[in-house]
């Protein structure tokens, strides 16, 4: 019989708690545990973004596309793809004007308190507004810029992607909002095309969505990557 100097004590919220549930699929080779039923978290997984395009985009760069077309990691470029959107958030981010490698000085996950530099409220911050031209005409816009991220389901690929509007697609981001207040995440779906534009400097592309009807079975898919 067990003395009790060797018997080693239960946690009190330990008792009556359930046993880990075992994994039945799980396999051991050559050094490795597999399992047909993993538990992944979201640093185990590759949140892949749907981009548009631009002269200078790797992607187009490489000759695996051109211009003016949407590219996802691990598929094609696709010219109108059709997205669902599931979810809204807003960020900002400021980086070092000049750099050619972006460096980030200050961002915000909720375009409510930066961290960095100043790392203040994004409300009060003088990176946030529009400043004055000093050789007059149209003011400056602001330094940090305001993105709205969408996650979405891809109707095409059939999986999920991150879509985010800044800047000279801010258009885009609010028509999806409008359309989000009204129809509701989860249950509207959008194409998005692209126009080109031009400035002073150079040409790009601007996204421009458009409201479209899908196969009602789509968003039944969309919703499980709610879950």
């Amino acid at each position: 019989m067990a003395s009790k100097e060797n018997v080693i004590p239960v946690p009190e919220e330990a008792v009556g708690a359930p046993l880990a549930a075992i994994d039945e699929t799980a396999v051991s080779f050559r050094g490795a545990v597999y399992t047909q039923t993993p538990q992944f978290t979201p640093d185990d997984m590759l949140l892949p973004k749907l981009r548009l395009g631009q002269g200078l985009t790797p992607e187009v760069m490489d000759g695996n596309g051109r211009a003016g077309q949407w590219f996802m990691t691990g598929y094609d470029a696709m010219t109108s793809p059709t997205v669902i959107p599931l979810m809204v958030g807003k960020k900002r981010r400021r980086v070092k004007q000049g750099d050619q490698d972006r460096t980030i000085l200050c961002s915000s996950p909720d375009a409510i308190h930066g961290i960095g530099d100043p790392g203040i409220a994004c409300a009060e911050c003088p990176f946030s507004k529009w400043s004055p031209n000093p050789g007059g005409g149209r003011n400056n816009p602001p330094e940090c810029d305001l993105i709205y991220s969408y996650p979405c389901y891809v109707v095409e690929a059939g999986t999920f992607a991150i879509v985010e509007f800044s800047r000279t697609s801010e258009g885009a981001a609010k028509l999806l909002n409008l359309l989000s207040q009204s129809k509701g995440l989860g249950k509207f779906a959008v194409r998005l095309d692209a126009v080109q534009q031009k400035n002073d400097r150079y040409q790009y592309y601007q996204a421009q969505p458009r409201r479209v009807d899908v196969d009602p079975a789509e968003y039944e898919l969309a919703k499980e990557f709610v879950a």
